[in-house]
């Protein structure tokens, strides 16, 4: 059984000032968040390169940029989340993953395949010192006074992740070379590893101080004069060496042509 709805006319209504006022507003879309982002994060940046980055709060960032202390809280919670997304920006460009995957999978001699990764990491961890390895090296310190930022370091930095995966893949690798009889080494393969790992560490803190912070701390030649290709040949070959391989196999890193 149909019911018939008798049909009212319809009244016009005026829109209220609040509405309208409202519908004009501008929407809030992920560009917008992004460009916000941005300006902290640059705002970071020059506090970065102002002050110690150990020593640096939401209160500098906040006077850098000129925020209310709430608008800057609406986007990150606190200064370690803006340092860490401050490296992922700068580190971007890198796929060390992808390179690490490629570099495994080659067939050549594995002395050259362990050059080719001393050669990426010397890419990777020296070749981008010069504008952010101050901010890199000093969070460090930052991490030594508050070890329970480790962690969430290690778990949002994309270039820790990637190192990481680097030296997992490296060990593996090397473990494997090694069961299967090419690599004889000389001394327990953790002690190699731990040694290659604490020398590319000294390299790339050495050549910190002398790109960003002109310290000369070597009692016989400038730091300033540092070459990390070179020392990074000298350490190809001793881990070469200490795996019990010829280390006169085109162990030379910068194999890599760059384009």
């Amino acid at each position: 059984m149909l019911v018939r709805i008798k049909l009212l006319p319809l009244q016009m209504t005026t829109m209220s000032p609040i509405c309208s006022e409202r519908n004009n507003m501008p929407r809030v879309n992920d560009k917008y968040l992004q460009d916000k982002r941005e300006q902290i994060l640059d705002a970071a940046y020059r506090v970065c390169l102002a002050k110690p980055v150990y020593s640096i709060t939401m209160r500098d960032i906040i006077t850098e940029i000129g925020w209310s202390q709430g608008a800057i809280y609406r986007y990150f919670k606190n200064v370690h989340y803006i340092l860490f997304e401050l490296i992922n920006r700068q580190t971007a460009h890198l796929h060390v993953k992808e390179e690490v995957d490629a570099i495994l999978s080659l067939l050549e001699p594995p002395e050259h395949v362990i050059a080719r990764i001393l050669d990426l990491v010397t890419r990777t961890s020296m070749m981008n010192t010069k504008e952010f390895g101050k901010i890199i090296f000093e969070y460090t310190a930052l991490i030594g006074n508050q070890p329970e930022y480790f962690e969430p370091f290690t778990e949002n930095v994309k270039i820790a992740v990637d190192m990481q995966y680097l030296q997992k893949r490296t060990l593996e690798y090397i473990v494997s070379q090694i069961e299967s009889g090419y690599f004889k080494p000389l001394m327990p393969v953790e002690d190699v590893f731990a040694f290659t790992a604490v020398s590319i560490d000294g390299i790339e803190r050495d050549l910190i101080l002398a790109q960003s912070c002109q310290v000369e701390t070597h009692p016989i030649s400038a730091i300033k004069d540092i070459d990390p290709q070179r020392l990074m040949n000298v350490l190809c070959k001793s881990v070469i060496y200490l795996l019990g391989g010829n280390s006169e196999i085109g162990c030379t890193v910068n194999l890599i042509k760059k384009e």
